[in-house]
């Protein structure tokens, strides 16, 4: 391959989701879409911004967890947050 990414994660072990794929340990991320994926024998040349490498670790691309508990989630908006540093003067824990 001779194209250049932004990201390149090398040396994990990469779900794809594909049931009986090939096994991958590498991706390729170009304007933050996965380019590619493959081992990190074919992926490792490509020209790249910045690397990660992944140690062994697991890598689930676009694994995201949006879920909220919406009855928990609006009981909290009753409450004040005044955790420091978050909010560092008082002031503005007496204006909220």
């Amino acid at each position: 391959m001779s194209f250049s990414v932004d990201l390149l994660i090398t040396g994990g072990i990469v779900h794809t989701g594909v049931d009986k794929g090939k096994p991958v340990d590498a991706v390729a991320v170009k304007n933050g879409r996965i380019a590619a994926v493959g081992r990190s024998q074919e992926l490792g040349s490509l020209a790249c911004r910045q690397k990660i490498e992944l140690g062994g670790k697991i890598l689930v691309p676009g694994f995201i967890d949006a879920h909220c508990h919406l009855s928990l989630f609006s009981i909290l908006l009753n409450y004040l947050d005044c955790r420091l540093p978050l909010n560092a003067d008082i002031s503005r824990i007496v204006a909220m």
